[in-house]
């Protein structure tokens, strides 16, 4: 399915008069995932790892600006891990 979208630019599908966007998931898999498979050095993220930054990335980008997630709770999600670069850790409701 995600085959159709190759040509790098983010697809809009009109719904009547307005746009819908990918998911979160499908985006990142298309834009994020797949490059990093091209790049073999680069790796991809694994399932937990994945699931984890699309949380933080929801939290960040949540409609109500009181509902976000604070620049401390975004710092304190982060772990750095000296291999994979980056890895998260969350809970929150």
């Amino acid at each position: 399915m995600l085959e159709k979208y190759a040509n790098s630019v983010i697809p809009r599908q009109p719904t009547s008069d307005r746009e819908t966007w990918l998911s979160l998931e499908k985006a990142f898999e298309e834009f994020v995932q797949k490059y990093r498979r091209k790049r073999e050095a680069a790796g991809t993220f694994e399932e937990e790892e994945t699931q984890a930054i699309l949380e933080l990335m929801r939290g960040m980008l949540r409609f109500r600006p009181e509902d976000r997630l604070t620049i401390d709770e975004v710092l304190g999600s982060v772990r750095v891990d000296g291999q994979l670069g980056i890895a998260c850790r969350l809970n929150w409701a």
